[in-house]
């Protein structure tokens, strides 16, 4: 036997590799392809609109243990589509009618008022029982037409809201009307039951809170207007207090550091002639205990600058300061305690004590007054 020549198949097998070398890059692709999720099938990846077209044949439901059939996704979201807006509209619950509300006949200052604190769900509860009956709770005491405390108190809100001359009802009234039927839709028209009288501290503030309210709705806010006042940014009760019950009663409360050269002279104004029937009421009863101003004294009170100031040693040091800018000013300095704003506005009437005025050497704590709570 002869031996075949070998010279063609040698030809042929370095053709092969020289053509699988060429192939190699693809094969590599393929095989990292075929790896992949999905394969190479359909010639390749597929693109974002491919995976949209719902497949021709969907997938079997399946039985869970309980016995019940779960959906595909994609059947899910064929029989919402084949349901319809209207069925859409049959799921969705049906909104309740709200009632209309009632107009609001009462506004309420709150103020020492306990059965809201700390219990923020029975306060949204009641405010909106409250607002069915045509009653909204306010917070400045511009805006209320009726005033809600337990007792007579020395609050900010309570002193700044007597100068609106408000109905004062006692604390009670609220609850009254929480517990009211619901088919009532206002408050009572009577409010005499829940008027605030409160006798232990109109003896003890010399105040009667009926003639307060009167001469509040005579001086109209202007109890306090022209006369020059400041105050120390660390006086008992804090500058803000102050400033609020001064405003209120148509005054304008400056701060005063002690920094002459940066105090704000406050706007003053001489009184309107006949215009003192707003303290009318003062000057007859001051006359009677001997610590009211007479007409003579109603007019020089605009000539005075007052500072509401404690007595500790911080405060004391502006003093002097203080009478010595006055005076450069043109102005009789007063040197006050607290209490005199205090007790001119708890009253809505102006009066002068002795015992109002700080005296230089004065011991701290002397004749101290309790001040704004």
């Amino acid at each position: 036997h002869t031996t075949p020549s070998t010279t063609g198949s040698r030809g042929a097998k370095d053709r092969a590799v020289a053509k699988l070398h060429d192939m190699a890059p693809d094969i590599a692709l393929y095989e990292k392809e075929k790896r992949r999720v999905g394969g190479v099938t359909h010639g390749g990846r597929r693109s974002s609109a491919d995976l949209l077209v719902p497949h021709p044949h969907p997938p079997p439901t399946t039985t869970t243990t309980t016995g019940t059939k779960r959906r595909s996704a994609s059947d899910a979201s064929d029989s919402d589509d084949a349901g319809g807006p209207g069925r859409a509209r049959k799921r969705a619950k049906k909104a309740k009618p709200t009632k209309p509300l009632p107009p609001v006949s009462m506004k309420l200052l709150l103020t020492s008022y306990r059965a809201w604190v700390g219990e923020p769900k029975k306060e949204d509860e009641e405010k909106r029982r409250l607002r069915e009956l045509g009653i909204v709770v306010v917070t400045d005491a511009s805006q209320c037409t009726h005033l809600v405390a337990p007792a007579i108190v020395r609050t900010q809100k309570f002193i700044s809201a007597l100068a609106y001359a408000p109905v004062v009802l006692a604390s009670d009234f609220i609850p009254h009307c929480v517990q009211l039927p619901r088919h009532c839709a206002a408050p009572p028209h009577d409010l005499t039951p829940f008027l605030l009288r409160d006798h232990a501290a109109e003896d003890r503030l010399g105040v009667r809170l009926l003639d307060a309210l009167a001469r509040a709705h005579a001086n109209q806010r202007r109890l306090l207007r022209g006369i020059a006042i400041y105050c120390t940014p660390s006086v008992h009760g804090g500058f803000e207090t102050y400033k609020a019950i001064v405003e209120a009663n148509g005054g304008a409360c400056l701060p005063f550091r002690g920094r002459l050269g940066a105090v704000a002279i406050a706007a003053l104004e001489d009184p309107v002639d006949g215009g003192d029937g707003e303290h009318g009421a003062g000057a007859g009863e001051g006359a009677g205990e001997g610590e009211g101003e007479g007409a003579d004294d109603r007019r020089s009170r605009y000539a005075y600058a007052y500072l509401l100031t404690g007595d500790s040693r911080e405060e004391k040091k502006v003093w002097a300061r203080f009478r010595h800018w006055a005076r450069q000013n043109d102005l009789a300095p007063r040197v006050v305690r607290p209490d005199w704003v205090l007790d001119a506005a708890m009253s809505q009437l102006l009066q002068w004590r002795a015992g109002y005025e700080w005296e230089e050497g004065k011991v701290k704590g002397e004749g101290k007054g309790e001040g704004a709570e």
